[in-house]
Formats: C-alpha cells, sequence, structure tokens
C-alpha cells in the first residue's frame, strides 16, 4: 500500500475510494492481463479460459482466493520489480488507457483539483493497478500485494486479499496510517462483492451496478452512478 506525502498533509478526514475494474475502466485487468501475457507468448494458451472461469467464480462470489492469486501471478516467478513494472506500463498503455470511462475519469480529475483525498482499491495487484492510478494522479493504493523476495517475485501474494471485508480491513489499516473513518468515506464499486464495503462507508457510489447490487442500492437509497464510453 501506498501513501502520498500530500494525503498525510491534508487536514480533511474524508476519503474518496474509488474500486478500478468496470468502475473507472471498462475491463477486467485480471483477466486482460493474461491475454496480455497470452499473446506475448509469456503465458500458456490454455490461459485464456482459466481467466474466464475465475472472473465467472468471481461474479458468482465463490472465487478461491490462494487458487486464483496462484494462477494470476505464476508470470511473476522470478521477475523483477523493473521488469514487471515495465510489462505493467504496456498493458495498461496498450489495453486499459482506452477503456477509461471519461465520466468516471472527469470526477477523479476534479476531486483531485477540490482538494479531496482519493484512493484507488481493487482486488488486482499493485503492479497491475499502480499505472492507472499513476495516469489519473491518485497517489494512495490498496490493492492486492505480491510476495518479494531476493529481488524478485515469487509468484504468491501476500497479506490480506483486497476483496470484499478485506477491502475494509485495509481501508481501516490506511485510516490508522493517515486518519479517515468509514463514516467520513465515499466508496464507488460496481460488483455484488462490494455491498459489504458499501454498507459500511458513509456515502456509498454503485457504478454501473450489476442485478444483485443493483436491488441492494435500491433498497438502501444508494446513488447509483453509469459510466459509459
Amino acid at each position: 500500500m501506498t501513501k502520498s506525502v500530500t494525503s498525510l498533509e491534508n487536514n480533511s478526514q474524508e476519503f474518496y475510494f474509488w474500486d478500478m475494474d468496470h468502475t473507472i475502466i471498462k475491463n477486467d485487468c485480471d483477466v486482460s492481463w493474461k491475454e496480455f501475457l497470452v499473446k506475448r507468448g509469456t503465458a500458456p494458451q490454455d490461459a485464456l479460459q482459466k481467466a474466464d472461469d475465475f472472473y465467472q467464480d468471481y461474479l458468482d462470489n465463490c472465487l478461491d482466493q490462494d487458487e486464483f492469486m496462484d494462477f494470476q501471478l505464476a508470470e511473476f516467478a522470478g521477475q523483477s520489480e523493473s521488469e514487471m513494472d515495465q510489462i505493467a506500463q504496456e498493458h495498461f498503455d496498450e489495453i486499459v488507457r482506452e477503456l477509461i470511462y471519461p465520466e468516471a475519469e472527469a470526477t477523479i480529475r476534479r476531486q483531485l483539483a477540490e482538494g479531496k483525498r482519493l484512493c484507488l482499491i481493487t482486488a488486482t495487484n499493485t503492479v497491475i493497478a499502480k499505472p492507472l492510478a499513476k495516469y489519473l494522479g491518485i497517489e494512495n493504493v490498496i490493492a492486492s500485494e505480491l510476495e518479494f523476495t531476493d529481488g524478485t517475485y515469487t509468484g504468491k501474494r501476500t497479506g490480506i486479499y483486497c476483496l470484499g471485508q478485506g477491502k475494509v480491513d485495509l481501508m481501516k489499516i490506511l485510516f490508522e496510517d493517515v486518519g479517515g473513518s468509514l463514516d467520513q468515506s465515499h466508496y464507488y464499486g460496481d460488483s455484488s462483492a462490494d455491498i459489504v464495503i458499501l454498507e459500511q462507508v458513509a456515502f456509498p457510489h454503485a457504478v454501473n451496478p450489476g442485478e444483485k447490487l443493483l436491488a441492494a442500492a435500491k433498497l438502501n437509497d444508494w446513488d447509483i452512478i453509469e459510466f459509459n464510453l
């Protein structure tokens, strides 16, 4: 998790947390990442079907987190930080950048211009998430962390998996470091896995919600936002 000096000096306790996939971008980066690696010849061809299967498990709220992360991080094993940062930047430049929702980008840039404290928070790993955060100017990033030993990635995750209640737990850790609280926070998210978070923040925003999240948003009178390319 990275924190900015600007955020530390900001006296406001209010935070604006933004999910990434299908909230800021019309994309699932875990899927497109594998597609990108298969195209490069770095990942095996059967990774495409496995990625789709894991994404369906995610939608069905039955994702085996450890099994998925072992699959997702396989190509990280033995690679240096600089090597993977470069590949992640290429993934962003070739795929992700053109899939950013213009209204989401405009909202984020307006919030930053107003001095709001923003945080990109995603189940996707930090390496893949960082190029989008850098492009948008979001300096606080909470994502699934990768294990790093003796100068290279191990291909394993470490720490709390940044999904569902795990996101809430990681948000609380950020609050301990820089101030803030759930009852002073906004959260923008798109999936049923975000319901547990939206239930706990003061300002819930359901973005491009699926059926389950839409039903919860209507039941709880949450803000509903539709972003389009």
